[in-house]
């Protein structure tokens, strides 16, 4: 009976069931539609046997979840290659989800990995604050930040995007992680590079590198003096930021600038706006 399969199939957990549709009680359309409901057997394959031969029956027992219908009488060397079949189909399934595993669990280091670029410790002063939040859509993401004290007087932060999804998108942000340089050093001298420098920098690194696929990053530098709270910022595509202050509405802080690794050339402009305690 039907609920004589449905326990055996708990107790012994078959890769294959040859079914019958005609059985007393629950019959064959109903037990096949349990069996692929209930997350332990699901993956069971399942050969519906009957002898209604009309294309109803057979429609009906492929919307319940049969993997294959065979009509009464059956030829036993018919029956024995379609039992292959099946076999041979779960052996792959088994394959593919052991794949599966194993690239999802490679993307979940790679996560990890990426999230160690992001930085450990903000560097939070008596007129700063910082807060940063992250949640990527997958393991991997071409979402990337940083806040990083540069000197004495100087906070350099960005945001970075880099178009599309998945290991490409995470590499070329580790790139973009790499290619800013918020200042050099030349002799003695160490030397704060404004927004519009450090974009221009960056742009030509990246072009030059020639990526195919003509992907592009979009980004927003900023630089603040930590004593007299002045921000410079910089924008290459990215959405623009936005200017909060106390019962005031909020404020896009609208500035032109080029996607980053399009036009090798492109020239950046910056400006300046006075922030406020609170």
């Amino acid at each position: 009976s039907g609920q004589q399969c449905l326990e055996k199939i708990g107790r012994f957990k078959p890769d294959l069931v040859l079914l019958d549709i005609v059985m007393p009680g629950m019959d064959g359309y109903e037990t096949c539609q349990r069996i692929k409901s209930e997350p332990q057997s699901e993956t069971t394959h399942i050969i519906l046997i009957s002898s209604k031969t009309s294309i109803e029956s057979r429609l009906k027992g492929y919307e319940v979840g049969t993997d294959d219908y065979i009509t009464k009488p059956f030829d036993n060397d018919e029956l024995l290659a379609k039992i292959k079949v099946q076999i041979r189909l779960r052996d792959a399934i088994m394959n593919l989800a052991s794949l599966h595993a194993k690239l999802f669990e490679e993307l979940r280091l790679a996560g990890i990995v990426q999230q160690d670029f992001l930085p450990e410790k903000l560097p939070n002063c008596d007129k700063l604050r910082w807060a940063t939040f992250i949640a990527p859509a997958e393991c991997v993401s071409g979402d990337i930040y940083d806040v990083k004290r540069i000197d004495e007087q100087h906070v350099g932060f960005y945001v970075a995007d880099v178009v599309g999804h998945g290991m490409p998108a995470a590499l070329l942000s580790i790139f973009i992680n790499q290619a800013i340089a918020m200042y050099e050093d030349t002799q003695n001298n160490h030397c704060v590079l404004s927004p519009a420098e450090l974009m221009k920098n960056v742009n030509l690194r990246m072009s030059a590198q020639k990526l195919s696929g003509g992907q592009f990053v979009t980004c927003c530098y900023c630089l603040i003096n930590i004593n007299t709270l002045q921000l410079t910022y910089c924008r290459a595509g990215h959405p623009y930021p936005i200017l909060i202050r106390p019962k005031e509405q909020p404020q896009h802080l609208e500035i032109e600038g080029s996607l980053l690794g399009i036009f090798g050339e492109a020239e950046y402009t910056q400006r300046t706006i006075q922030l406020q305690s609170g």
